[in-house]
């Protein structure tokens, strides 16, 4: 088995613009790679805290990485957001966008849901909603 150092397209966060440099690569004889990706959970984390931050509206598959980071599911979302989950699914699939007030409110239940500190949070908050002070 050899070991090099490369690029990866981190698809398993469901997010195809998610690129990890130069992430340990494990190959065997047989062709077969293994991935290492290290401090999956902060990986993710920050990931989320760029996807809340983000000046345009929230894509499905961000919709999609933010749920199930939260450890939610369509059906448990939707009731928390008060929308039928045929809803969600259909955000999460691109086929529909979300009002921008849902928007803001599925990066608001992150902050709250992921614990972001008090000083991120406010942070965050002024510069998404930069109405609020």
């Amino acid at each position: 088995m050899t070991k090099t150092a490369d690029d990866h397209r981190y698809r398993e966060s469901g997010l195809e613009n998610v690129v990890l440099k130069g992430i340990d690569i494990f190959q065997c004889d047989c062709g077969e790679r293994i991935v290492s990706v290290p401090r999956v959970p902060e990986l993710n984390a920050l990931i989320g805290e760029n996807l809340i931050r983000k000046d345009s509206p929230l894509a499905g598959n961000e919709i999609r990485f933010l749920r199930k980071n939260m450890g939610l599911t369509g059906k448990r979302l939707s009731e928390v957001m008060g929308v039928d989950n045929a809803t969600i699914s259909r955000w999460e699939r691109d086929f529909q966008q979300p009002a921008k007030a849902h928007d803001h409110f599925i990066r608001l239940l992150y902050i709250t849901e992921k614990r972001v500190s008090a000083d991120q949070a406010k942070q965050i908050v002024e510069s998404v909603f930069p109405g609020i002070k």
